[in-house]
């Protein structure tokens, strides 16, 4: 079952994107969709940066950074660079990153990494996912219901979703 995304609000929780789920939308072309979701609350982390830069995937995420509308964030505190060195041992750079902050910050993460939402979970960090922001934005009016073009498109891409459409879950 796919957790419902944090309400979309001006000034709301931060959401902490993941290299997963970015991709999925960077692939085809729906950024603007995320912006429109959640207008002031997204967050990359210099690790997701670094792996979407790595390939080739970087641009709209500076651009994104410089309009102010994402926020590229680092972990700082000592107990942040503490999980993320636990957190490495069983995830990757930036999901490691982002569960890290998502814990010491109270903030929501967006991944579709199996290990980072079962770590996410078993820390109490809210989550969701590609799927999830969808239905949120089908139920905005943000995409047509039921959303499963859109879905199509991210599966032609290499998304790995184990339903054909969104039509069970809305």
């Amino acid at each position: 079952m796919q957790p419902s995304p944090p309400e979309p609000a001006e000034g709301g929780t931060p959401l902490l994107l993941d290299t997963t789920v970015l991709n999925n939308f960077l692939k085809v072309g729906r950024l603007p969709l995320l912006r429109g979701l959640f207008p002031a609350s997204l967050r990359v982390t210099g690790h997701v940066y670094d792996e979407l830069k790595a390939g080739g995937l970087e641009t709209p995420i500076r651009k994104g950074a410089a309009e102010g509308w994402l926020r590229l964030v680092t972990p700082e505190s000592g107990r942040e660079t503490t999980l993320y060195d636990e957190y490495s041992q069983s995830l990757g750079p930036g999901e490691a990153a982002s569960l890290a902050i998502a814990v010491c910050r109270g903030w929501a993460l967006a991944t579709d990494d199996r290990a980072a939402r079962h770590a996410a979970r078993a820390a109490g960090v809210a989550i969701t996912g590609s799927v999830g922001i969808l239905i949120l934005a089908v139920r905005a009016g943000a995409i047509t219901r039921p959303g499963n073009q859109l879905l199509q498109q991210m599966r032609r891409h290499g998304y790995r979703f184990p339903l054909d459409t969104l039509d069970g879950l809305l």
